[in-house]
């Protein structure tokens, strides 16, 4: 299980693990400045989710239309307790990047 935090714009979105590894997802970049419009949320603040719930969805066409560059970016927040985190696999759309 997983607890999670958002941002009130539902662009960001704040997880950590059961084990204390911290993970910021954003979406977007600048995308704050939509104020949520093309974002939904799924989940609520502290909820705990599970390995493939849906936390959030987006309208990457829109994003786009508005002129923003709609990149994911995961970010491990408390890298200094881990003595190296490496990627496996290139990451897709959908795709369970974190159990």
């Amino acid at each position: 299980m997983k607890e999670v935090q958002f941002y009130p714009t539902k662009h960001t979105i704040g997880i950590k693990s059961d084990n204390g590894l911290e993970v910021l997802i954003h979406i977007g970049i600048d995308t704050v400045e939509l104020n949520g419009k093309y974002f939904e949320s799924n989940i609520k603040q502290g909820m705990h989710v599970k390995a493939g719930e849906e936390l959030v969805s987006f309208d990457i066409d829109k994003i786009k239309e508005a002129g923003y560059d709609p990149t994911v970016m995961m970010i491990v927040i408390n890298t200094p307790e881990y003595k190296a985190i490496l990627p496996k696999n290139t990451v897709r759309l959908s795709m369970v990047i974190w159990q």
